[in-house]
C-alpha cells in the first residue's frame, strides 16, 4: 500500500523538477474538516518542516493539495489541483477514484475553497472530477486511491508542459471559463483498474528509488489528463 509518507515523497520530486515555474505542493493535512482557513495557516507557520509555508497562495502558478481523510488504517486520498497557468482567478480541480467514499466530500471542499484567499468570487472555477464517468475509479479492495493521487499529479504536470501551459499565461478568456471542463482516462483500450494501480505502485516505487519522475513509463503512458474546451467539442 502507498502510504502518506510515500505521496509526500513522490509530490516532493515532482514539484522540484518543476520549482523554478512556481509549482508548490500542500501536505495531506490541508484539509481538516470542522477547521477553519486561518487555523490552518497558522498550523502551517508553527511547523516549519511542513514547506506549505514557501507557498504564495494568491500567485503560485500549480498548489497540488493531497488530501488525506478518515483514519490511518482506513482513510482516504484525494487531490486538489489549483491551477493558474492560463487563467489567473484559477481552475481547481477535484479528483476522487473512490467518489462513494464521502459523496459530499466536492461541496465541503468547495465551501472551504470560498473562505480561502485563493478563491475569486465570480472568477475562480471549481470542478469535482468525482462522478461517474468523470475519471477512472479505483479498483474494489486495492487501496490504490493514494496511487491515483500521485499519478494524475504527474499527469496533470505532463499535460501543462505538453500544452506549453507556462509560456501561455492568462490565455483563457474570462468568458471563456465556464466552457472548461478536465477529461481523464486510460489511453490503453481495455485498461482495467486493477492492472493500471499495480503499474501505479510500481512507477511511484521507481520515481521514489531514482528521485526523478518518468513521464513516460507504463503508468504514466496509460494516463490521459487533459483540459478541454467544450465549445471546440
Amino acid at each position: 500500500m502507498v502510504t502518506g509518507a510515500c505521496v509526500r515523497a513522490y509530490l516532493n520530486v515532482l514539484v522540484k523538477s518543476h520549482w523554478d515555474r512556481h509549482v508548490r505542493r500542500t501536505t495531506s493535512e490541508f484539509f481538516k474538516e470542522g477547521r477553519t482557513w486561518n487555523d490552518y495557516i497558522t498550523e502551517v507557520h508553527a511547523t516549519s518542516k511542513d514547506g506549505s509555508h514557501f507557498i504564495d497562495w494568491e500567485s503560485d502558478r500549480v498548489i497540488l493539495c493531497p488530501i488525506f481523510l478518515g483514519s490511518m488504517d482506513c482513510g482516504h486520498f484525494t487531490l486538489l489541483v489549483i491551477d493558474r497557468t492560463r487563467y489567473s482567478p484559477g481552475f481547481f480541480w477535484f479528483f476522487d477514484s473512490l467518489p462513494s467514499y464521502c459523496k459530499r466530500l466536492p461541496i465541503v471542499h468547495y465551501e472551504y475553497l470560498k473562505t480561502t484567499p485563493m478563491w475569486q468570487d465570480g472568477q475562480s472555477v471549481f470542478h469535482a472530477l468525482a462522478s461517474a464517468g468523470s475519471m477512472p475509479k479505483q479498483g474494489s479492495g486495492t487501496n490504490d486511491c493514494a496511487v491515483y493521487t500521485c499519478c494524475i499529479a504527474a499527469a496533470y504536470m505532463r499535460y501543462l508542459e505538453r500544452s506549453n501551459a507556462f509560456q501561455q499565461l492568462d490565455s483563457i478568456d474570462p468568458g471563456q471559463q465556464g466552457t472548461m471542463h478536465i477529461k481523464v482516462e486510460y489511453t490503453m483500450p481495455g485498461m482495467q483498474s486493477t492492472t493500471w494501480g499495480d503499474y501505479g505502485r510500481s512507477h511511484i516505487a521507481r520515481t521514489l528509488e531514482k528521485s526523478e519522475v518518468d513521464p513516460q513509463d507504463m503508468a504514466m503512458h496509460c494516463l490521459s489528463v487533459q483540459l478541454l474546451d467544450d465549445t471546440r467539442a
